[in-house]
């Protein structure tokens, strides 16, 4: 017997105010199905109907990034490899633009290696 699937495709979230104040994260296409419920009310100090639904949409934000990955491979933290594999890319670009800006390809390069930077820097990374 293989291990259970998760549903394939992109969620969205809904607010329904007549199930408990939960917020659903329902499959894009099939609008209907429930994969599961956030409580609109986080447990915190701050504005929590706010919170609630901004953990529902970050649930649904991260599936849909991850969606190319099997939940093994998340679990693995191929997400932490990539971006470690990344830094290295760029480190070494940054290298060869540097010791070597006259070869061939050196604006591609740079822009390759600004482009890292931007994307690292946005998972928090230097």
């Amino acid at each position: 017997m293989s291990a259970a699937e998760h549903t394939k495709g992109p969620l969205m979230v809904h607010w329904n105010k007549g199930d408990g104040d939960f917020h659903h994260l329902v499959p894009a296409n099939q609008q209907h199905e429930l994969i599961a419920k956030v409580n609109a009310y986080a447990p915190t100090d701050g504005d929590m109907e706010t919170e609630g639904k901004a953990n529902a949409l970050r649930l649904a934000v991260c599936w849909n990034a991850l969606s190319a990955l099997t939940t093994e491979q998340i679990k693995g933290g191929v997400v932490q490899e990539l971006l470690a594999a990344l830094d290295d890319v760029r480190d070494s670009l940054e290298y060869v633009n540097t010791a070597h800006p006259e070869a061939t390809g050196f604006g591609v390069r740079r822009n390759l290696s600004q482009r890292i930077t931007s994307i690292l820097a946005q998972w928090g990374k230097k």
